[in-house]
């Protein structure tokens, strides 16, 4: 965060610093994604001009790792906001991806094998995992071989640094910037969402979700609009209507959103029982999946939505929070202003409150 005067709220070099915890630094080299697929810098926006370097001169850019890792994250994510039309490349972006990061995680994962001290005191997750790696792998354990243990680990960090460089601070630029549009006043609000609700009951603990949810849900930019899915059988929807395998699903995120069967009064912001209005059940919002059906959502349950939460207490200790004007204060993403990831939110505010 920058100092009093000015600020911005989703910066992924600072989400990728974090991920130092993770164990999982960026390599010393940028993918070739961003240099080499002209899709890749059409649809991701302006390749930065130090990225572009490396293609005539063998000097790396000054942070290459985050830069590889900021691609290969958004990349894996991009396809919850792809358009139907650009899917199947999107998709094949996205698969390269994965598999360039599943391979650099390996590569990692190995290296920390290798070290004669892994078995010490772990400092980060990745050495966690090599320490206690014969917990997980032999006769009567989860895993027959370390190989096995070993992919899903990889599987693991990856969603996880993902999750931190991509989704989290895209999901957050979209929240702040419904707060702005609705006048919100985080100062104030942030402590009525959590102590004990006055309007009903609920835990204290369900209010900043409330707070990320409803904003999400009305936003007139919502950080996901259309989820699109491919079937992989046969099925029949509650309507009578029949998929086959193969066929692509549209779910309708943002309309979902304002369903009259599901929200009541739909237009109108509730974060009851925090406040005044539509009582909202925390299991119809559709941020992170369909929940109450015995899906497991690492994200919502384990990561995105703590860190969302916490981004917002620290946000509430910014005082006369407003956005920054003209052009400066637009919700700025990869490929455009009203489509896309979410990389920065231009904010001024006066102070920050440390009680």
């Amino acid at each position: 965060m920058h100092p009093p005067g000015a600020g911005k709220f989703t910066s992924l070099r600072v989400f990728c610093k974090k991920l130092k915890i993770f164990g999982v630094p960026g390599p010393n080299w940028v993918t070739e994604l961003a240099i080499a697929i002209p899709f890749f810098r059409q649809h991701f926006g302006e390749v930065p001009a130090d990225w572009l370097k490396t293609i005539k001169t063998p000097s790396p850019p000054p942070d290459p790792g985050s830069a590889t890792l900021q691609v290969w994250s958004i990349a894996i994510v991009f396809d919850l906001v792809a358009n139907y039309a650009q899917l199947q490349e999107l998709m094949a972006i996205s698969d390269q991806a994965a598999g360039e990061f599943l391979e650099y995680l390996d590569t990692l994962l190995a290296t920390a094998r290798a070290r004669p001290d892994r078995y010490q005191r772990p400092l980060t997750l990745v050495d966690a995992f090599v320490a206690n790696e014969g917990k997980f792998f032999g006769s009567s354990l989860p895993y027959d071989s370390p190989r096995e243990y070993y992919f899903d680990v990889a599987t693991l960090l990856l969603d996880l640094v993902a999750s931190a460089v991509a989704f989290i601070p895209n999901v957050f630029g979209y929240v702040m910037n419904a707060v702005f549009d609705f006048g919100l006043n985080l100062h104030d609000l942030i402590p009525a969402l959590t102590t004990a609700p006055q309007y009903g009951e609920g835990s204290p603990q369900d209010g900043l979700p409330r707070l990320i949810y409803e904003t999400c849900r009305l936003s007139p930019c919502p950080p996901v609009s259309i989820l699109m899915r491919s079937c992989v059988q046969d099925d029949k929807l509650p309507s009578g209507g029949v998929v086959k395998k193969g066929d692509f699903v549209a779910a309708m995120v943002a309309a979902a959103g304002l369903d009259p069967r599901t929200f009541d009064d739909p237009y109108q912001f509730s974060l009851h029982p925090f406040l005044p209005g539509p009582d909202r059940n925390l299991k119809d919002y559709l941020l992170f999946g369909v929940a109450g059906t015995g899906r497991y959502c690492w994200g919502r349950d384990r990561l995105a939505l703590l860190a969302l939460a916490e981004c917002l207490k620290a946000a509430g200790r910014l005082q006369n929070l407003r956005r920054a004007a003209g052009a400066a204060g637009e919700l700025q993403t990869n490929i455009g202003t009203k489509v896309g990831i979410a990389i920065g939110l231009g904010a001024r505010f006066d102070g920050v409150d440390w009680s």
